[in-house]
C-alpha cells in the first residue's frame, strides 16, 4: 500500500483538518489561515455541491504560456488532457494567504534551502534510496481520473472510515473504472464534477463497475481550480497510514504527473510529484508518512519536501557547463523537459512506498486505465522512452534514471517550506 505525505484536498477523518502540520525546518513559517470546506450531506442529484467559500476567492489566472485550471470542461475521457489544462491554482504574484504550491516557481539559484538539505540528501545516497525511476506497468504509480458530466449516472457514494462527508451523491461515468491493480486494496480513481469539484474516492468495496451506488473506505473532495492543498493538513490516528491520506494526497500527486504530451513538447509548467522510500517529520504541504529512522536507519526528508535541481537550465541545456558531471549531449529532449521543471519548480515528496515500488524514487505517469477503459490507447506504451544515458525503449520506462550521467547525490537540494507558502 502505498502511503501519502502530501495532503491535496479538505482534511477527512480524524480531526478534519484543525490543525496544521508540524514544520520541522527552521524557517519558520505561518499556515494559512483556516479554509473550511463543508457540504451537505446528500447533495442534490442532478448537481455537483456547493464549493467551499474559500475556492472562488483563489486566482486561476495562468502563468504565460501555461495553461488553466478553468479549462477542465475540455478534458475528455480516454484522451490525453489538452496543454490548455493546467490543474490548481495559479498566483500571479505572491499570496501567502491563498498560496499555489504545484504552480509556483523557484528561484533560478540561491533558494533557501531546508534545514539539513545535504545531511538529507548524503543519507538517502549512502542508503542507497536516490535511485530514479518510473512508476512501471499500466496501473502503477497514478490513478485514473475522469471528467463527468451531468448527462452520467448519478452515483450515491458511501463512505465507512476516512470520511469528509459520510454520503454525497455525484456524476460518475458508467465507463469509469479504478487503479485495477491494487483492487482489492486501495483501489481508487478520481472524479471531476461539472462543477469543478474533484473527488478522491480511495479503497472501494467492491470496485465500480457502473452502476448507482459505490462504498468507500476515503473520500474527500475540492476544487479543480483551487490550492491543490488542504494547509491544515490531517490528523489520522496513524497520520500518513490511512486511507484519508491516500484519497487526498494520491489526487494530488497524480493531478501533477509530467504527462506524455507535456513531456512530448519539452514544457513542463508545475512542480511534479515523487515517491520515496520514508519520510522523517513533516513540512507544508506535507502529511507524516513511513518514517525513515524506525524503518532504515537514517533521518530522511520531511513529507512534503521539495527537492530542486541545482542544474540551470542552460546547463541542463548544454549551453553553460557544469561541475557535477552531467553530459547535456546524452540526454534525451524528453528528459531535459523533466529535470528543466525539476529546477524550475521543483519536485515534492508526495507518497512513500518503502523500498518495494520499483526504483527507490519514482516520478509518477499517467494512468492506463484511465485511457483504456474508454477505448484509449495509453500514451506510455507508445512513447520512445529511450536515451543514450538510459534503458528505456517504446513503452518502457528506464529503470536507475541517470539522465546524461548525472549524479542525483550532487544535483539535488531541499528548500525550504516557505517556498511552497509563497512566504519568500
Amino acid at each position: 500500500m502505498l502511503s501519502v505525505a502530501l495532503i491535496s484536498l479538505a482534511g477527512c477523518g480524524g480531526s478534519g483538518g484543525a490543525s496544521a502540520p508540524g514544520l520541522s525546518n527552521p524557517t519558520q513559517v505561518t499556515q494559512p489561515a483556516n479554509q473550511p470546506a463543508t457540504q451537505p450531506a446528500n447533495p442534490a442529484a442532478s448537481t455537483a455541491p456547493a464549493l467551499p467559500p474559500v475556492v472562488a476567492a483563489l486566482s486561476v489566472t495562468p502563468a504565460p504560456g501555461a495553461g488553466s485550471a478553468a479549462n477542465f470542461t475540455e478534458i475528455v475521457n480516454g484522451q490525453p488532457w489538452p496543454t490548455s489544462f493546467r490543474p490548481y491554482c495559479v498566483n500571479a504574484t505572491k499570496n501567502p494567504a491563498a498560496p499555489c504550491p504545484l504552480n509556483n516557481a523557484l528561484p533560478d539559484s540561491g533558494a533557501t534551502l531546508a534545514s539539513g538539505s545535504s545531511q538529507i540528501i548524503s543519507a538517502m545516497s549512502s542508503a542507497g534510496d536516490l535511485e530514479f525511476g518510473f512508476f512501471r506497468g499500466e496501473d502503477s504509480g497514478a490513478f485514473p481520473v475522469y471528467i463527468a458530466k451531468l448527462t452520467d449516472p448519478v452515483v450515491t457514494v458511501t463512505c465507512t472510515q476516512y470520511c469528509q462527508s459520510s454520503s454525497v451523491s455525484i456524476n460518475i461515468p458508467s465507463q469509469a473504472r479504478p487503479f485495477a491493480a491494487i483492487c482489492p486494496g486501495d483501489c481508487q480513481m478520481a472524479v471531476i464534477e461539472p462543477n469543478g469539484t474533484e473527488y478522491g474516492l480511495y479503497g472501494q468495496r467492491p470496485a465500480y463497475n457502473g452502476g448507482s451506488t459505490l462504498s468507500v473506505i476515503g473520500l474527500a473532495w475540492a476544487n479543480i481550480t483551487g490550492t491543490g492543498v488542504d494547509p491544515n493538513g490531517m490528523s489520522l490516528t496513524s497520520p500518513g497510514r490511512g486511507g484519508g491520506d491516500v484519497a487526498n494526497g494520491l489526487m494530488m500527486a497524480t493531478m501533477s504527473e509530467p504527462t506524455v504530451a507535456e513531456i512530448s513538447s519539452g514544457t513542463i509548467l508545475h512542480a511534479i510529484n515523487i515517491n520515496i522510500p520514508c519520510e522523517s517529520g513533516q513540512v507544508f504541504p506535507g502529511s507524516n508518512a513511513e518514517d525513515c529512522a524506525s524503518n532504515f536507519g537514517y533521518t530522511g526528508p520531511p513529507a512534503g519536501s521539495r527537492f530542486q535541481l541545482v542544474l540551470t537550465n542552460s546547463q541542463i541545456n548544454g549551453t553553460a557547463s557544469n561541475s557535477i558531471g552531467y553530459v547535456a549531449a546524452n540526454a534525451a529532449p524528453w528528459e531535459k523537459a523533466i529535470l528543466i521543471a525539476m529546477h524550475n519548480y521543483g519536485a515534492y515528496a508526495s507518497v512513500t512506498c518503502g523500498r518495494a515500488c520499483g526504483d527507490r524514487v519514482n516520478i509518477y505517469m499517467e494512468n492506463g486505465t484511465q485511457y483504456t477503459a474508454f477505448g484509449g490507447t495509453w500514451p506510455v506504451s507508445t512513447f520512445n522512452w529511450s536515451s543514450s544515458g538510459n534503458n528505456g525503449s517504446v513503452g518502457s520506462v528506464p529503470t536507475n534514471w541517470r539522465p546524461g550521467g548525472i549524479n542525483w547525490a550532487t544535483a539535488l537540494q531541499i528548500v525550504s517550506p516557505c517556498y511552497a507558502l509563497e512566504q519568500c
